[in-house]
C-alpha cells in the first residue's frame, strides 16, 4: 500500500451531490438558488463545490468562483470581483456592456477596471449617497439576470467566513431575487469561525429559513468511506488501520490524506499490511500533521512557503522571488516541490501563480513565523510591492496598507531602526487612502475597518498628529453615518473634541461634513417637529434644539448659540445674535448644522 492517489477519490457526498444537481437543474430552468455549505476545515466542502462545478461545465453552465480572503489586503468585494472578472474575460467585450446595461457605471465602482472596457463609460457620482450600495447591488444583480438569459450561471463562493461585509450584504441582496433568475449560488464557509455577530451569521438568520435557500451541514466520513478514501475498499470498519485512521481523524478528508501521507513518508505504511506490525500514530490535530509533513521538505522549500505564506494565499512567483531575493530557476525548484506533495497548486489560467492548497498550510506556515521575522518579512513585501504598483497603486492600496501595518513595530519606543518612522507614515497613507477608496467604492464597512487600521498605526507612530487623527476620525463618521449613528457620533464627537484641544477648528470646519449633517438631520427633523409643537416662542425651540446637539453628540459647547427674544411694539419678535465661545465651536456648528438644520432654524 502506498500514500499515492489518497485524497482524490471522491466518496462519501454523494448524497450532496445529487441534491446539489438536482438544484442546479432547477436554477437551469429559472428557479435560481443559494445554498450554503458549512463545516469544519477540512471537512470537504470546497470539493463538493469542485465537483458540483464540474457537472455544471459539462452541462453547458457559466461557472464563476471567487474565494474569501482574510488578513491578505484584499480590495472590497473580492469575491464578486473574482466571480464577475472570470465572466467577462470569458465573454465577448460587445455581450458584456450589452449585459451591463447602465449599471456598468454602477458596477464600475465595485470593479474599476470596466472603465478599461468601456472607456466612454460616464462618470460615478461625486460622494456617496444612501441610495448608492442599493443601486450597486441592484447592477450587479441585473447583469447576472441578463447573463444567464443565455446560458445558466453557478456562482461558487468558498470561504465565506473570510469574505469582507460588503460581499456578505451582496450575496444577502442577491439571494433575495434569485427566485427567477437562472442562477445557482454555492457558498462554502467555516462554520466553526462564525461569531454571533459575523456578517455571515446574520445572513444565515435572515434567510437561511427561506425557501430560496439552502443549508447543508457536512460532517466526517463514515468508516467504510475512509476505507475508500485511502484506497483499501476491500477493508472494513473492523480493519485495525482504517479505524485507527478514522478514529484518529473524526472522518475528516483532509486530516486522513495528510496523516496517510504522513505515515507513508515515515515507513510505516508499507507494513499496514501486517495489522499486528502497525501501530498508527497520527499526530493530535491536522496543523500538527501538516507541521509534520513540511518538516520534511528541503529547506529551501520551507523557507519559500513560509514567505509564500505572509505573501497571501495567493502569490505570484515574480513577487516572491523578489521577496526571497533568489534567481528564478532556484525558486521555482522549490515551488515544484511544494506542488508534487500537495501543498501548492497552480491558479488555472494564469502563469506563475499559485495558491496554497488548503487554508490550513497557509495557516500553519504563517504561525510559525515568529511576530519579528513576520514584521520583517511584511516589511520586504511591502517594499516589494510598492516599486511594482509604482504608477497603478490605486487597485492595490488595501493590500499595500496591509502589509505596511503589518510591518510597523508595536511599540514605537522600542524600535531602534531609523527606518521605521518611514514605514509608519507609509502605513498611515496607506491605510487611509484605501479606505478613501473603500467608501467611494460603497463598501462602508471596510472603509470603516481602514479608517480602524489608520487610526491604530497613529496610536503607536511615536508623535501622532492631532490634526490628522481629526481627519481620519470625520471620515470614518462620514461613512459610519450611513450604517451605524452611534458610532458615527463617537467619531464626528472625537474629533471635535481634539480641535477644540488644539484650538483649531479649520481641522474640522476644513472637511466636508457630509456625516455630522447626517446624523443630526435623522434625528432632530423629527425633534424639531415635536418642539414646533409643544415650544410656540422660536428662540426657546432654538435653544432645546442646541442642548439636545450638546447632550446627543456628547459635546460641551458644542454650538452653543444663545437667542435673545422679546415683543416690540408691534408685536414683532426678534432674536439676539448667536455667539460662540471659541473659534472651533464656531467652525463646527456652520460645517455641522450647513444649509440642511442650520438655516431652517436661525433664518
Amino acid at each position: 500500500m502506498t500514500a499515492e492517489g489518497i485524497g482524490t477519490r471522491f466518496v462519501g457526498r454523494e448524497r450532496e451531490l445529487d441534491e446539489l444537481t438536482a438544484l442546479l437543474e432547477r436554477a437551469a430552468g429559472g428557479r435560481g438558488r443559494l445554498v450554503l455549505v458549512g463545516g469544519e476545515p477540512g471537512i470537504g466542502k470546497s470539493r463538493l463545490a469542485s465537483e458540483l462545478s464540474q457537472i455544471a461545465t459539462e452541462r453547458g453552465a457559466s461557472v464563476l468562483w471567487g474565494r474569501g480572503w482574510e488578513d491578505a489586503g484584499a480590495p472590497p468585494y473580492w469575491p464578486w470581483v473574482q466571480a464577475l472578472r472570470a465572466y467577462i474575460r470569458s465573454t465577448p467585450p460587445g455581450e458584456v456592456r450589452r449585459y451591463l446595461g447602465v449599471g456598468a457605471t454602477d458596477i464600475a465602482q465595485m470593479m474599476p477596471e470596466l472603465r478599461d472596457l468601456i472607456p466612454d463609460l460616464a462618470a460615478a457620482p461625486d460622494g456617496m449617497s444612501e441610495s448608492a450600495r442599493f443601486r450597486l447591488f441592484d447592477s450587479t444583480t441585473t447583469l447576472l439576470r441578463n447573463a444567464s438569459q443565455t446560458r445558466p450561471i453557478l456562482i461558487v463562493l468558498d470561504d465565506l467566513q473570510s469574505a469582507d461585509a460588503p460581499s456578505i450584504l451582496l450575496l444577502r441582496f442577491l439571494a433575495t431575487q434569485l427566485d427567477d433568475m437562472a442562477v445557482m449560488v454555492l457558498g462554502t464557509y467555516r462554520d466553526v469561525e462564525l461569531t454571533p455577530v459575523h456578517p455571515l451569521t446574520l445572513t444565515i438568520d435572515r434567510i437561511g429559513h427561506e425557501p430560496g435557500t439552502r443549508l447543508m451541514a457536512l460532517t466526517g466520513l463514515a468508516a467504510n468511506d475512509v476505507a475508500e478514501y485511502i484506497g483499501r475498499p476491500d477493508r472494513t470498519v473492523h480493519d485495525p488501520f482504517v479505524t485507527a485512521v478514522w478514529r484518529a481523524t473524526n472522518g475528516n478528508p483532509l486530516f486522513i490524506g495528510e496523516a496517510v501521507r504522513l505515515l507513508s513518508s515515515d515507513g510505516q505504511l508499507a507494513r499496514a499490511e501486517d495489522p499486528h506490525a502497525l501501530r498508527v500514530v497520527v499526530p493530535p490535530g491536522v496543523r500538527a500533521v501538516i507541521r509534520r509533513r513540511i518538516g520534511q521538505l528541503d529547506p529551501a522549500t520551507i523557507d519559500a512557503l513560509t514567505l509564500a505564506a505572509v505573501i497571501g494565499p495567493e502569490f505570484g512567483l515574480d513577487v516572491l522571488r523578489r521577496v526571497a531575493d533568489l534567481d528564478r530557476e532556484v525558486i521555482q525548484i522549490s515551488i515544484e516541490e511544494a506542488v508534487q506533495v500537495g501543498l501548492l497548486l497552480v491558479v488555472p489560467g494564469s502563469s506563475g501563480r499559485y495558491r496554497f492548497s488548503h487554508d490550513l498550510v497557509r495557516e500553519t506556515l504563517y504561525d510559525e513565523v515568529a511576530p519579528e521575522r513576520r514584521r520583517r518579512i511584511h516589511r520586504q513585501i511591502a517594499g516589494v510591492l510598492e516599486a511594482r504598483y509604482l504608477g497603478s497603486e490605486s487597485g492595490h492600496l488595501a493590500e499595500l496598507a496591509f502589509h505596511f501595518v503589518q510591518a510597523v513595530e508595536p511599540s514605537f519606543n522600542e524600535t531602534s531602526d531609523p527606518d521605521h518612522q518611514e514605514i509608519v507614515q507609509k502605513a498611515i497613507d496607506y491605510a487611509r487612502r484605501a479606505g478613501d477608496e473603500a467608501a467611494r467604492s460603497i463598501a462602508y464597512e471596510e472603509a470603516i475597518r481602514l479608517y480602524a487600521m489608520c487610526l491604530a498605526v497613529l496610536d503607536v507612530s511615536g508623535d501622532p498628529d492631532p490634526r490628522l487623527r481629526a481627519d481620519v476620525l470625520l471620515a470614518r463618521g462620514d461613512v459610519e453615518s450611513y450604517i451605524d449613528l452611534d458610532a458615527a457620533r463617537a467619531s464626528l464627537g472625537e474629533a471635535a473634541e481634539i480641535a477644540k484641544r488644539i484650538g483649531d477648528g479649520a481641522a474640522v470646519h476644513d472637511r466636508d461634513l457630509g456625516g455630522a449633517v447626517r446624523v443630526l438631520d435623522r434625528e432632530l427633523e423629527l425633534v424639531a417637529l415635536l418642539l414646533q409643537g409643544a415650544v410656540h416662542d422660536r428662540a426657546a425651540q432654538l435653544e432645546a434644539v442646541i442642548r439636545l446637539l450638546r447632550e446627543r453628540l456628547g459635546r460641551q459647547k458644542l454650538a452653543r448659540a444663545r437667542g435673545e427674544a422679546h415683543d416690540d411694539q408691534g408685536g414683532r419678535q426678534q432674536h439676539g445674535r448667536r455667539q460662540c465661545d471659541d473659534q472651533a465651536d464656531l467652525a463646527l456648528a456652520r460645517g455641522v448644522h450647513g444649509p440642511s438644520l442650520c438655516q431652517r432654524w436661525l433664518g
